[in-house]
């Protein structure tokens, strides 16, 4: 299933067109594309029916769906290969040919255990930049002018607690599960899939 609902939503990216007012000029530096803050674009047609947004951010793309959140990765290697891939890739990079680039894809999804799957999903503060998605050769397919915004909050996945999405000011993903008065914080449990080892960082991060 976790490969299944991947390769669907890979196909789907690659055959996205964004507006300008969403994604910087191809030219700008990683540096200003990783400083740029995190928003989420909501689904309305233009994917998997189980994914409800998108969000691109540092490195990573992270899908918003009814089966968890996945966070896909991608690494570039090097080898000795010459296939159709790496060819297509330097010519659209316009790179030497003496490069041989490889891309590895890499998957973890996160589930929130025990959780309502019920949960209220709303998506707060929209953002005035719009994406088009012209998938396929059927123009009723086809979406234009889809919304983004500034964070997502489901709420009540537990009891009197809920889980917020949003961008922090330099341009990372961050969630915070919200946690009311009286609420049993000791419901939360998050399981994580297709990743080899959790270890925690000096400040608490994981």
């Amino acid at each position: 299933m976790l490969r299944s609902i991947l390769s669907s939503l890979l196909l789907s990216l690659l055959l996205t067109s964004l507006t300008p007012n969403c994604a910087r000029a191809q030219g700008d530096s990683e540096s200003r594309m990783n400083a740029q803050p995190v928003y989420f674009t909501k689904n309305v047609g233009q994917w998997d029916s189980r994914v409800l947004f998108k969000a691109n951010c540092r490195g990573m793309i992270v899908w918003l769906t009814t089966e968890g959140t996945f966070y896909q990765f991608v690494r570039v290697g090097t080898s000795g290969t010459n296939d159709e891939l790496s060819r297509q890739k330097r010519k659209f990079r316009n790179s030497p040919d003496a490069e041989r680039d490889t891309v590895e894809q890499i998957s973890v999804r996160t589930t929130i255990v025990g959780s309502n799957r019920s949960a209220n999903v709303t998506e707060l503060n929209e953002l005035s930049c719009k994406s088009n998605f012209f998938i396929g050769n059927d123009p009723e397919k086809w979406r234009t002018n889809v919304p983004s915004y500034s964070s997502v909050v489901f709420y009540e996945v537990y009891p009197q607690i809920d889980l917020k999405y949003y961008s922090t000011s330099d341009g990372r993903l961050e969630y915070d599960f919200v946690v009311k008065p009286g609420a049993d914080y000791r419901q939360i449990k998050i399981q994580y899939d297709g990743a080899d080892l959790l270890t925690m960082g000096h400040t608490g991060n994981l």
